[in-house]
């Protein structure tokens, strides 16, 4: 059911057979972006009636903090209210009951099914329409692999920047980006100066509870995603290798060709297909396919808004 749809913002809404409420929110710009100074929040109407303040209500969607600060806020009157995130599932924010859900968390089995239809609704609508040849590829987990400073996380960013604004891609919602290196930088890091960065990061420990942590996001992930990208840390290790064995493709980005061979075996002993190799190299140039699964990409440096991933490497992504 439609609940509301303005300000570049969709909602849609259903309740389960296991009484599980669930809400989605989709952004309907082209880049998939939001203005918080462009969008009036008051012109958001929901309405007390279409819900059950003695059920659980999720809210899902690739939204903004700020965004889905103010609906939690809008909704607050339910007695419970869960945020779903493709990589921990549905947590428990708020709730009157303390012993609704154990650690929190709701049991994806109670809402996989019907939130995977939600989600699709409007996407396979919007995917047919616009693009009636155009399919959901399968499930791709794919590894970002290379030596440190080799342009990795610079390169997870142009390449989700890039998908977001490539009218082909209607289905925005599929493609998940997660971080497999316990550096501390999230997307949040490529946003700000680095010596402000270095600041308010933290790193964790690369030990086994961590690589059990991962692994669990990147199966999670696999259930309601169709593409993820996986930006692995730059050592060769038995933690690295316990990941990669949990990815389907790996694209290797190496500043030094001799470096290819290394991460190639790392590939081939998890049983992981290498779908290209990415040489990064300072300066300027002209980014582009220098063979079969080779490319070039110049200046994979955090400084950098201007990063252009060869078409070909994004037409092995989707495909």
């Amino acid at each position: 059911m439609k609940l509301f749809e303005g300000e570049n913002i969709g909602i849609n809404f259903t309740t389960n057979s296991h009484d599980i409420q669930l809400l989605h929110v989709i952004i309907l710009s082209n880049n998939g972006n939001l203005n918080p100074l462009k969008t009036n929040l008051s012109k958001i109407k929901l309405n007390k009636k279409s819900f059950d303040r003695n059920k659980v209500l999720v809210i899902s969607g690739k939204l903004p903090n700020w965004l889905l600060s103010y609906l939690i806020l809008k909704l607050s009157f339910v007695k419970a209210l869960a945020v779903f995130n493709p990589t921990s599932g549905a947590k428990i924010i708020k709730c009157d009951n303390t012993n609704i859900f154990q650690n929190g968390i709701i049991p994806a089995k109670l809402y996989k099914s019907s939130l995977l239809k939600l989600i699709d609704s409007k996407e396979s609508a919007e995917l047919k329409i616009n693009n009636p040849g155009l399919k959901l590829p399968k499930l791709k987990k794919i590894a970002i692999l290379g030596s440190p400073n080799s342009g990795k996380s610079v390169f997870c960013r142009a390449m989700l920047k890039q998908l977001k604004i490539n009218k082909d891609v209607k289905f925005k919602e599929n493609f998940f980006l997660l971080r497999a290196c316990p550096d501390g930088e999230g997307d949040w890091y490529g946003n700000i100066p680095a010596t402000i960065g270095r600041i308010f990061r933290i790193k964790k420990k690369f030990d086994n509870d961590y690589v059990k942590a991962v692994i669990k996001s990147i199966k999670n992930s696999g259930m309601y995603k169709k593409i993820i990208l996986i930006d692995c840390g730059g050592k060769i290790s038995e933690e690295n290798q316990k990941i990669l064995k949990e990815c389907t493709h790996s694209i290797i980005i190496c500043k030094d060709e001799k470096d290819y061979d290394k991460w190639e075996e790392a590939s081939e002993a998890a049983d992981v297909d290498i779908l290209a190799k990415v040489k990064s190299k300072l300066g300027n140039g002209l980014s582009k396919s220098t063979g079969l699964n080779k490319y070039i990409i110049y200046n994979l440096k955090r400084e950098n808004n201007c990063i252009e991933i060869p078409k070909q490497l994004i037409q092995q992504v989707l495909n």
